[in-house]
This record gives C-alpha cells, structure tokens and sequence, in this order.
C-alpha cells in the first residue's frame, strides 16, 4: 500500500519535473519518460536506468575494465576514427554490493552508458535518485508488438532443378557467389548476433559448429549460457524461441553445399540471445545494450541485428526523436560504430504503420547501416520502413533481398522455409560487410560502408526508400574507390589541391573521415608564406568518407606558394599549392 507521504512526495517531483521541462522536443520526450516512472501507479514494479555520477569515481568505487585482446587490435587498427583509448571504467564489487542492496533485481551494467538497469519498486524512486552515487533515473524502454515476418511458407528440404538452388538468389541478387569464388568466405570476421534465439542442431550449421567458429553465446533473457529454444521458460510452443534467429543467423553462417549456403560462412560468431518470444515480441532496452557491450567485449568486428524500438509500454518514440543521436538504442549503435564495430541494423517492417515511414531506433543512428528489403526484382517491398531522419538524412542505406527468402528451420534439423522481412535482408548485407572486410581488413566501418553504396544500383542518386540501394559486392572487392586526380587513394590527414601549379583557379578537395560527424565547425583557411589568411571558410563536418571538393579562383592572387588547413578538435589536415600566373 502507497503511504500518504510518498504519494504526495511523488506528485510534487513530477510536477517539478513538468514545471522545469526545457521547451524541446528531446527534453519533453525526457520528461515523460521520467513523468511515467511518477504516475504510473498501476505497475508498482518498473525496469529503471540508474546513471552513475563522479562521485563513485572519486570515492574509488570505479576499476579499470580490462579489454579483451581481439577488441584491443580492432582499436587499434581504427584509431583514426577511435575518440581515445583512456582505460574504461566499470564498478567495483562493493559498488555492486550497495545498488543490489537498494534494488529488488540488479541486471546489467552499461559500459557505454554508464548505467545500471535495475528492477525497484517505484515507490522508492526518490530514495534511489538522492543515493550519493546515481546523478538521474530513467525507465528502461520495454517494447511489445507482433512479429514482423509476413508470407511465411514452410517446406522441407528440397533438391535443386537446372542448378539453380532454393538460397540462391538472395546470394546472386548481391553477387555474392562470385565473391565466393575469389575464396572470399568471411575467414577470420567476427560477427556477432542480437535475436531472439539460436538452433545450433540444423544440418547448415554444423560446418560453423564443427570448425568452433561459435565463440561465445549468452541469453541475456534467462542470464545463462544457453541461446536455443527453452520451452519452460521462452514460450509454450516449442521452437518458436529460436525460430527468428536461427533464420538469421543461417543466413550468414549456412553451409551445406548443393542445399544452403550463406554470405559469409566461414566467419566467426558470437550469438546474443536478447529478444524474448511470448504471445508477442517482447524487447527490453537494457538487454539489448547489455548485448551490444558483450559483442564488443569478444571482440566482433560487425554486429547484425533486426530488432527495432519505437513503441512501448509506457511511452513511445516520437519521429522527432529520430535524429541519430537521442534515444538509448541509438546511442549505444553510435558507442560500437566509434569503437570500430560495423553496426548493420533493419530498417523495420511498418511503412504502411506510419505516415512519416515507420523508421525505428537505432536505424536512425548514424552509426548504422540500415537495411531494406527488396523483392527479386529490385522492387522495394510494401512493408520496408523507410525515412528520411528527423534530421533529413537518408535512411534506409542499403537494401537486400526480403521477399520470400530462402531460410532454415529451427524446429526441424534438414527443414527450410520461406518469409519475408527486412530482418532477412539485414544480415545478407552484414555477410556482404564481412567479404569486404576480408579482402580489406584495415578498413574502417566508415570505409566499408562507403564501398557498399558506392557500387550500389541507385549510388548516383540515393533516395528513399532505397537509399543507396542494391550493393553489387564483387566491384566493392574488387574495384579501387574513388580516387584524386593523381590516381592516389584518398589519405585522411591530406588536402590535395589541383591542379597543382595552378593560374586560373585551384581546388581544393579531402574526405571527412570521423565515422560520426562532429558537432564543432571546422575552418577551411588559405594563407601565404608570411601567415597572412587569405582566404577562410566555415564548413560542418560531414561523415562515411564523404569526398569535399572546393574550388578557390585564383583572380587576384599573386604568384607564389599557399598553405591549405582544415581544422577544428578533430580535424587537422592540411596541403599546398602553388599559383604561377
């Protein structure tokens, strides 16, 4: 029963709350998030983040995290995009000790975030938010919807007719087999997976599992080690846990030749098992984060995922809060994408669900690869969620195949099926990602993402809702990316001015190449050999290797050599040229 005191305790925080609510959209999404912890007497018990201020630092509660090895080298081969690599922070045992103590149930704790997700009783909501340590408490996002999988059409398995195998098109649409040909099969990329559950029991999976290409798994639901299906606790319907997953995941590390092979089979593998399957999808932001973290921890290269938030018990994301940075999922994207992880998301099944296009965190992120689905034809399907960002941005990046793909069964060891959804095209382009990454292993998520679209069906002209549209792998592996006048590759501290000595006008052309953009403008200056600036402009960074060509007349500029840089906090480049008249 609620006490007299805290009730009136709690009417008056969240009319605080209200009263002192900054008059933006991102701050009032906040406020009633926090307004839903205040008044939503109904549910007593609620999944709450508690954010850590530096108090705990200070009083020496907080130890080094110590970072695997696998995730050290992927640092450090993307330290140009790689913000620091100051030593993490994650609590001590006796930290641990005294939030579980405040707590009825402690789950996880956000590297990124800095966070822990806990389960309270919300009549104890003041209490925790006047701990010496947490500096604010938001709800944990708890989404429910229908699973988005349309035209499902089981069979068994079934022999090829005039070589031309069931799983085949989802490959060919892609070009993919004849990257598989060159002996590209995803060797030494570690991918990992956020879904609903694993069957490691089918017969196209037993080359992954035989050759230990599995490297961890855990289910973040049940807090074990185990990531098929388990009835007692996942669902009443045996198999139904696994089933979505076990999609997904054969369609990159599926092998059984002449009946399914996948995009990138000889990967490896890491399987988070964050989804949890009930009478409907069930999905908790803090397991999801929790998943994204543990990927980094074992050192993934790329993560795939086809999960979505936007609408949820207590509140919903609104299309304003879309804008590739705000909401908890998009952060934690952008977290893993500026840590070098290649972060490939769906675009969502709800086109027809909303009128601004049904787009879902994280796709909004700009950290994220996001994925649309298209029919054999090349034909966007009715259901693909599409932008642009509340920011204007493009989204969906990429599409693949997503009608009637050719998948394996989680209930039935030699089954295969048909269905349909952009949580099926998502991976064919992560499998993509990971042949790219193959035969270019220094490249940087920005990079590889910058192949695919450019040697994508709709590069010269990307709009909604195809972004980017069908990526053509084999030329992404094979062909060089643009280049300068001089033939070189692109190299991220250089501004090349051509043409170079030059009389009529010069131009000055670099590539962003911070894989998120950066909030601070960044100068563009010319000056002579005395240090007088003859020439300045304010620019906004841009992002994904985009190439910036600026062209500088020469009209009333005397002979002699020039100095060029860009610069800001996270810029320096810098170049020269030459003006002879």
């Amino acid at each position: 029963m609620r006490c007299p005191l805290c009730t009136i305790l709690l009417i008056f925080f969240g009319t605080l709350l209200l009263i002192c609510c900054p008059a933006n959209p991102a701050a009032a999404a906040q406020t009633n998030r926090n307004l839903s912890i205040l008044t939503f007497y109904d549910h007593p018990r609620i999944l709450v983040w508690l954010y850590l201020n530096d108090n705990a630092r200070l009083a020496g509660l907080m130890a080094p995290y110590e970072i695997n090895w696998r995730t050290q080298q992927r640092l450090q081969r993307n330290s140009k995009i790689v913000q620091s690599f100051e030593p993490e922070l994650i609590p001590t045992e006796a930290l641990v000790a005294q939030i579980r103590a405040q707590v009825l149930d402690l789950r996880h704790y956000s590297r990124s975030l800095k966070a822990f997700s806990a389960l309270i009783d919300a009549e104890d909501y003041v209490r925790l938010q006047r701990l010496p340590y947490i500096s604010r408490i938001e709800p944990v996002g708890i989404c429910r919807k229908q699973l988005e999988v349309e035209d499902l059409n089981s069979l068994t398995k079934k022999a090829p007719t005039a070589n031309n195998y069931p799983y085949y098109n989802q490959l060919a649409q892609l070009n993919i087999p004849r990257v598989h040909q060159m002996g590209l099969t995803g060797k030494g990329i570690r991918i990992g997976l956020l879904d609903t559950g694993f069957n490691q029991t089918h017969e196209a999976l037993q080359k992954v599992i035989s050759e230990k290409h599995l490297i961890a798994q855990y289910d973040f639901i049940n807090r074990d080690k185990n990531v098929a299906d388990e009835a007692s606790v996942d669902s009443t319907k045996v198999g139904l846990q696994s089933t979505h997953g076990t999609a997904v995941w054969g369609l990159i590390a599926g092998y059984k030749p002449e009946v399914y092979i996948g995009a990138a089979y000889d990967a490896e593998f890491v399987l988070a098992k964050t989804e949890k399957i009930d009478s409907e999808t069930h999905i908790e932001e803090d397991d999801y984060v929790a998943g994204v973290e543990w990927c980094d921890h074992w050192g993934v290269d790329i993560i795939s995922t086809s999960l979505s938030y936007r609408d949820f018990d207590d509140f919903d994301y609104e299309y304003l809060d879309l804008d590739g940075k705000s909401t908890v999922v998009t952060r934690i994207v952008n977290w893993a994408f500026e840590r070098g992880i290649l972060f490939v998301t769906a675009a969502g099944n709800d086109a027809l669900k909303y009128e601004d296009g049904g787009l879902s965190a994280p796709a909004d992120a700009f950290g994220a690869l996001t994925v649309g689905a298209v029919d054999n034809l090349g034909i966007i399907a009715y259901f693909s969620s599409y932008g642009p960002t509340a920011d204007g941005r493009i989204k969906p990046d990429l599409c693949a195949l997503g009608r009637f793909n050719y998948l394996i069964a989680s209930g039935r060891n030699d089954g295969y099926y048909y269905a349909s959804g952009t949580s099926f095209a998502t991976p064919l382009i992560a499998g993509a990602a990971a042949l790219v990454l193959q035969r270019f292993p220094n490249l940087t998520p920005a990079e590889i993402i910058a192949r695919l679209k450019q040697f994508a069906d709709r590069s010269q002209n990307p709009v909604v809702p195809y972004g980017w549209g069908i990526p053509d792998v084999y030329r992404s592996v094979t062909e060089t990316l643009w280049v300068d006048y001089e033939g070189r590759s692109p190299n991220p501290t250089e501004i090349i001015a051509y043409p170079n000595p030059a009389n009529e006008a010069v131009k000055l052309q670099f590539i962003w190449h911070r894989s998120l953009p950066v909030a601070e403008p960044a100068y563009l200056q010319i000056y002579n050999l005395r240090g007088e600036v003859i020439y300045e402009r304010l620019l906004a960074s841009d992002y994904f290797q985009k190439r910036e060509i600026i062209e500088f007349p020469l009209r009333n500029v005397p002979n002699g050599i020039y100095f060029v840089q860009l610069k800001n906090k996270a810029y320096a480049k810098k170049g020269k040229f030459v003006v002879l008249h």
